[in-house]
């Protein structure tokens, strides 16, 4: 569970980071202060739809995978409205031969993240990164696993976690939000340095 750290008084703003799964979706709440990027807390957790308020008649009528979604679909809301995100970024699913469905659930789940952030906060930027990136903004290889992301996550110096989980005890869909969220603040960190004013 994600819980908001007290307001600041030096206007930090918040950014959301999301590990895609219609099963486990890793989500990421990074505060960072807006003058340098800086990373002032982090916290990270895992949302299991079968733990989360799965509605039984769409899933007679749509099927569990669509009932999966739409419980992400009713938390995300609830998160969106009370993070207050100045920005939502997420990893862009992947096909893979050794689960090609997999990649059509992620789909329809990007797809829906992206409408209710809309419904709710349009001016809210929805921004997509693929996964070799995001591996490569934490010091991972490409192809990495999760073993090597997991490893490279625990190295960074500049998280100031928070969480109420250790983070050496974070599963790997958490651990994957926290890359995600940590390529993007890399981004506006160098953004800001190169600005001017």
């Amino acid at each position: 569970m994600i819980t908001l750290p007290p307001v600041s008084t030096n206007g930090d703003i918040r950014l959301l980071s999301i590990d895609p799964g219609s099963d486990n979706l890793g989500l990421s709440l990074f505060t960072l202060n807006p003058r340098d990027g800086r990373i002032t807390s982090l916290q990270a957790t895992t949302y299991t739809s079968r733990k989360l308020n799965m509605d039984k008649n769409i899933e007679l009528a749509h099927g569990e995978r669509v009932s999966r979604i739409m419980a992400h679909r009713e938390n995300l809301k609830r998160i969106f409205s009370e993070t207050d995100p100045f920005e939502v970024v997420c990893e862009s699913p992947f096909f893979t031969m050794r689960r090609p469905s997999a990649y059509g659930a992620l789909s329809e789940l990007l797809s829906l993240i992206r409408t209710t952030l809309i419904e709710h906060y349009p001016s809210v930027p929805f921004i997509i990164v693929d996964p070799p990136t995001v591996k490569k903004a934490v010091g991972a290889k490409g192809n990495g696993d999760k073993d090597v992301v997991r490893k490279a996550v625990l190295a960074l110096t500049d998280l100031n976690y928070m969480g109420t989980t250790k983070l050496e005890e974070l599963d790997e869909h958490s651990m994957d939000s926290i890359a995600v969220g940590y390529w993007r603040v890399k981004q506006i960190q160098k953004e800001l340095e190169d600005d001017p004013k």
